[in-house]
């Protein structure tokens, strides 16, 4: 998938994992509309 968050993540990928070490909290998310919901199903 192409694209990447500030040259340090690939686009498309779940970044759940990462969010406590990322320099913003969740709310930064609050300005985007959700087009889909992950669903791991492994």
């Amino acid at each position: 998938m192409a694209g990447d968050h500030q040259g340090m993540h690939e686009g498309g990928i779940d970044l759940t994992e990462e969010m406590e070490e990322a320099p913003h909290e969740e709310d930064v998310f609050n300005e985007f509309d959700i087009i889909g919901i992950f669903v791991n199903n492994h």
